[in-house]
């Protein structure tokens, strides 16, 4: 019997397929006929395979529908089966209704369904045709996640919920609280497609796939749960938030110094806030402003910079921010702003701080005030210094420049090697608001008239000429245009770049002039000579010599050999006149044709004096084993008549003063401004021992295993930073040395 029953329900599957092939044609007439589904209690037609969300209430129309043999009857009940696999399985009843215009129609609650394939039947068991391809359609269930964009807030403050489905349509959604009350909640979800129901509000034509996003803001504090509900299907999700009371603060540093006629920035502080406004000076100051302060990352923190040279109204009155931050300038009901045309006069300016529109009539008043205290300016001097070839590509701010002097790539000194960069340091407050006032112009310029320019003549002249033409000629000159300068505000400095690589100089006609070894310099900046300047009038200078790009190694005999000693630590000193920081490649090689063949490199750096030292291990190398150092200019173009690489004829002298455990070790610490020179002396004595020539030959191969074919690569830094009175005590003993 079991048998008999399966073979049943195969064969009526089967005929299941088979009609639903011709009968999909005349299912979609049957579901279009003249029921309304606006006039019943359904969400959607069933005409497809789905899927349909849980909950939804699908319609489907009685008149002309059809099984896979036949009509099914007026008023027939139908049954919902559910698919599993093979078999079906009952799961309810359906009867008729009738719509508003008495048109029959059957209404499926899809409530209490499971996930799953279903199809309908008539009372005989044949399949009703819905013009899916095998008349099955799908339930699926409907996701619905909500999340606010923070987990809390505060009062007034807008924040954003986002809901997210697996439904692409739209839906409706219902939100409800507890917590709110029907008028509140409206209040809360104030957007245009939000409509109230029974306590709730409903949000219409939600496009979750779309990222929805609804902004939400709270006038009370609190903890509030929300429930969202799609109107159609059985799809819930909950979310919550805390509301804070807004606790607004604002604040300023104690005191702000600047010099008159540089710029200075400080912070506001703003706690539960991103704007602020603030007033600078008075009316009775002759200097004042009015702006709003907006923090732009919302770090709480906005910098405020004011130029004290000429804060015009054209010029913002002086204030801007920074990328982080902006500075507003407020018009409107602010009658008083009071500009200044020049330079801000020392004199203590009050700034105060608070919410929007503290400081009128309805205002709360300020929450914090603090002082801008406008200093004399001064020019007290200038300095030379230099750095290696190309260091200025390194070199684009004010920090790039104070690490270079602590890493020691720019030291103090007057005497340029060919090639290398002069920096000349100008000690000087109150040109920074000056500076940054033309770098502005220049922005600005429109290509009308004179283009400004920061070294103009008339506030700020820059000038560099030689000092000693050869007979019969003019002077050297290089154009300002061609200086690249720092301005260090915050410790007033200025800082010029002047590249003697470049060929960029003027000699009378001519132009594309180099720098040559022996040129000397003066480097002149003149400030506040025009009669409208409004910077103090003041000149320094410093001057600066072009020398030869040298290199040399010491303990050099009456030969011209360099002695080295036989050591692990073999070391190798020399001198240059080339920049403290430059490397120079210092390579050992045995003579051509040697039984012992080695070759060893190290790139090391010359010290803030000017030395440099690599070591070798030459500890296998026989006594009067001679061979060859190489010393290559690695940045520069090379030392004396531009060669790219000196050498020197070098022996392993049992003698040797030079290196490591066995010679002499001359140790020199700097530091600030003390100089500490150690000398450690120690006698050494060598045993001489005969060797067979059998041993004579072992012991050279043996040297020639320790690797003396290979290469190595090492680097040895310079010695740290040095200030200028210990860089003039070391040239003065470096020039002594040279005498002797």
């Amino acid at each position: 019997m079991t048998q008999t029953t399966q073979k049943f329900r195969a064969v009526f599957l089967a005929a299941l397929m088979v009609f639903s092939v011709f009968a999909g044609t005349v299912a979609f007439a049957g579901t279009a006929a003249a029921a309304n589904i606006e006039q019943t209690d359904a969400d959607e037609p069933l005409n497809s395979a789905g899927p349909y969300f849980q909950g939804s209430v699908l319609f489907l129309d009685a008149d002309g529908l059809t099984t896979t043999d036949g009509d099914v009857e007026d008023g027939e009940t139908l049954t919902l089966r559910s698919i599993d696999g093979d078999s079906t399985s009952f799961e309810t009843t359906i009867n008729p209704s009738e719509d508003d215009d008495g048109e029959p129609y059957y209404a499926i609650d899809t409530s209490s369904l499971d996930a799953g394939q279903y199809l309908l039947t008539d009372e005989d068991g044949t399949t009703v045709v819905i013009a899916s391809a095998d008349n099955e359609f799908e339930i699926a269930e409907q996701s619905l996640s909500a999340e606010f964009d923070s987990d809390s807030v505060n009062t007034d403050d807008p924040t954003t919920v986002m809901l997210d489905s697996n439904r692409g349509s739209e839906f409706d959604v219902r939100v409800s609280s507890e917590d709110l009350s029907e008028s509140e909640l409206e209040e809360v979800f104030g957007t245009d497609n939000v409509t109230t129901d029974d306590g709730d509000v409903i949000i219409s034509d939600v496009q979750t796939n779309t990222n929805d996003e609804f902004f939400v803001t709270f006038s009370d504090a609190g903890t509030y749960n929300f429930t969202f509900s799609a109107e159609d299907t059985t799809a819930e999700a909950t979310a919550s938030i805390d509301v804070e009371e807004t606790d607004e603060s604002y604040s300023l540093p104690d005191n702000i110094n600047v010099e008159a006629g540089d710029t200075v920035t400080f912070p506001v502080d703003m706690e539960d806030s991103t704007s602020a406004d603030i007033v600078i000076g008075s009316t009775s100051d002759g200097y004042k402003v009015t702006a709003e302060v907006v923090d732009d990352d919302e770090d709480g923190v906005a910098n405020v910079t004011v130029n004290t040279y000429n804060p015009t109204a054209d010029n913002n009155y002086g204030v801007s921010g920074d990328d982080d931050s902006t500075v507003n300038v407020k018009t409107g009901n602010v009658d008083d702003n009071t500009p200044v045309n020049g330079i801000l006069d020392t004199a203590n300016y009050d700034i105060e701080v608070g919410p929007s529109n503290w400081y009128t009539d309805s205002g709360d008043g300020s929450s914090d005030i603090s002082t801008l205290a406008v200093t004399e300016a001064s020019i007290t001097g200038a300095q030379t210094w230099t750095a290696p070839v190309n260091a200025d590509s390194d070199i684009s701010d004010e920090e790039d420049v104070i690490e270079a002097i602590e890493e020691g790539t720019i030291t103090q000194g007057s005497d340029i090697a060919e090639g290398d960069l002069a920096v000349v340091q100008v000690q000087a407050s109150g040109l920074a608001g000056y500076v940054a006032a033309q770098e502005q112009a220049i922005e600005d310029f429109d290509g009308e008239g004179d283009a400004p320019q920061v070294f103009n003549g008339d506030d700020l002249d820059l000038t560099v000429e030689q000092e000693n033409p050869s007979a019969n000629r003019e002077a050297k000159m290089l154009a300002a245009s061609n200086v690249d300068y720092i301005v260090d505000d915050e410790n007033n400095n200025m800082f010029l770049l002047i590249d003697t690589s470049e060929s960029n100089l003027e000699q009378g006609t001519e132009s594309g002039v180099a720098f040559e070894s022996g040129d000397q310099f003066n480097v002149t900046i003149d400030v506040g000579s025009a009669d409208a300047s409004e910077l103090p009038e003041e000149s320094v200078s410093t001057t600066f010599e072009v020398v030869d790009r040298e290199v040399s190694l010491n303990n050099v005999n009456d030969d011209d050999v360099v002695e080295v000693a036989a050591s692990e630590n073999a070391t190798i000193e020399g001198e240059s006149s080339i920049a403290p920081g430059s490397d120079i490649r210092v390579r050992a090689q045995s003579e051509s044709g040697a039984t012992n063949t080695f070759v060893e490199t190290q790139t090391v750096t010359v010290g803030q004096n000017g030395t440099f030292n690599a070591s070798f291990d030459f500890a296998d190398l026989e006594q009067n084993t001679n061979f060859t150092l190489s010393l290559n200019d690695q940045d520069g173009p090379g030392f004396g008549d531009d060669e790219e690489t000196v050498e020197y004829d070098a022996v392993i002298s049992g003698n040797g003063t030079m290196g490591g455990d066995d010679g002499n070790m001359s140790e020199t610490t700097t530091e600030m401004n003390e100089t500490t020179t150690e000398q450690t002396t120690e006698e050494t004595t060598e045993e001489t021992t005969e060797e067979t020539t059998e041993e004579t030959t072992e012991s050279t191969d043996s040297g020639n295993e320790s690797g003396s074919d290979g290469e190595s690569e090492t680097t040895t830094p310079g010695f740290g930073v040095i200030v200028a009175l210990v860089a003039l005590v070391a040239a003065a003993l470096l020039a002594v040395r040279r005498d002797n």
